[in-house]
């Protein structure tokens, strides 16, 4: 009897046949993938400028269908900041960092959203949420000085107020050149008494202001009242009427510039030759604030303006 030969291969082969088109078809299938994601990315960018809402429903759905598209990842996170949107902020970070657990990006993105949702809620706990995220992103890249800000302000609302003071003093150490960082340091350093090193920090933050920086109205504002604690009426004088330029109309209350006006006339009042101008500003407060809505959150001011106009020989009316 004729004996036939079976090779042990043979019944092997349709298997590898199939294991060989399994793998073609996986990477074809990853490679349509990733190609569509990066479509919905370039539609995401074309309707941005229009609709931001469309702009992110197709950064969202990109960074879903191919999670190793950065660039998804990043037009979702930044879109959302722009919008406001701190909730669904903070879920996207979440899931980029899991993504990614390197990308010191998103868990900036994930603090800054838990941060902002935290101004909204009560409580210690809701701030104490947005503080890891910010470590994390420091952690990962120092160079993000916007994370050691944000968690010196975590921090405050914390009522840790030394990790505070070296939260902002690390942001100013990391980028000098951002005068931002300067007048939130100096004026914790003011309200726990220590205003020589408030001064030392606003005249550092002053040397690397530039022409149309409006951090100026803030830095010369604080030095023009440091100087006026010192009773150096002089140089409180000169840095208010710094700060009133640098604001120019004064006229923004989200930045709080129509102080401007208050501080100015109040100083120009007690002193010779500035009767005129004082009575001018104080005019200006009275009408911008005084009258306004805003008269309840400057209730003092308010109460003392007339009083102040009188003594420089006029009136607010």
């Amino acid at each position: 009897m004729r004996q036939i030969f079976v090779s042990p291969f043979t019944s092997a082969f349709p298997v590898f046949a199939s294991l060989a088109a399994l793998a073609s078809f996986s990477i074809q299938g990853c490679s349509l993938t990733a190609k569509e994601a990066a479509e919905l990315v370039n539609e995401g960018d074309k309707a941005r400028g229009a609709n931001l809402e469309e702009a992110i429903s197709k950064y969202d759905q990109a960074s879903n269908l191919d999670p190793a598209n950065l660039f998804a990842h990043d037009k979702l996170l930044n879109s959302l900041k722009k919008k406001e949107d701190w909730a669904k902020l903070a879920q996207a970070a979440s899931r980029v960092e899991k993504a990614d657990p390197t990308r010191a990006s998103a868990f900036y993105m994930h603090g800054l959203a838990l941060m902002k949702l935290a101004a909204t809620a009560s409580g210690p706990t809701a701030w104490n949420e947005a503080k890891e995220p910010l470590e994390q992103a420091f952690a990962k890249d120092p160079n993000l000085a916007d994370a050691q800000f944000d968690l010196a302000e975590v921090l405050l609302n914390l009522d840790d107020e030394t990790g505070a003071l070296k939260a902002y003093s690390k942001a100013i150490e990391t980028t000098p050149e951002n005068t931002l960082f300067y007048g939130p340091l100096a004026e914790t350093y003011s309200s726990l008494g220590y205003r020589d090193f408030a001064e030392s920090v606003v005249r550092a933050g002053i040397k690397f202001v530039k022409a149309g920086d409006k951090t100026a109205f803030t830095l010369h504002s604080l030095l023009g009242d440091l100087m006026d604690k010192k009773a150096d009426s002089a140089a409180a004088l000169a840095e208010f009427k710094l700060a009133k330029d640098a604001c120019g109309e004064c006229n923004d209350p989200m930045k709080g510039e129509h102080i401007a006006y208050f501080n100015l006339g109040r100083i120009q009042a007690a002193t010779a030759g500035e009767a005129t101008a004082a009575i001018g500003n104080l005019k200006k407060f009275n009408k911008l604030v005084c009258k306004s809505a805003m008269a309840p959150r400057y209730r003092n001011q308010c109460e003392a303006v007339r009083s102040l106009a009188t003594q420089a020989g006029g009136s607010v009316d």
